[in-house]
């Protein structure tokens, strides 16, 4: 594993547990807050992101151009 790739996934997992943990915080404190608001869609939009990109198209297109460039330069 690339180490680039080992800090992706490490910011992927630190945004998912983030919003898990938020989440969780919310059940036990159900007072609404702006800033809190804001956070929370926050981690949403990059969970989203994060889940799109992953399990998305944007994943297999990138494995395909990794892909054609490792065939190019064997060529």
């Amino acid at each position: 594993m690339k180490k680039e790739n080992l800090f992706v996934y490490i910011i992927g997992g630190f945004i998912v547990f983030s919003l898990v943990g938020v989440i969780v915080l919310l059940f036990f404190f159900p007072e609404k807050d702006a800033l809190l608001d804001q956070a929370v869609n926050s981690l949403i939009v990059n969970f989203t992101l994060i889940v799109g990109y992953y399990f998305g198209s944007s994943q297999g297109s990138s494995d395909k151009n990794k892909m054609l460039n490792e065939k190019g330069k064997k060529e």
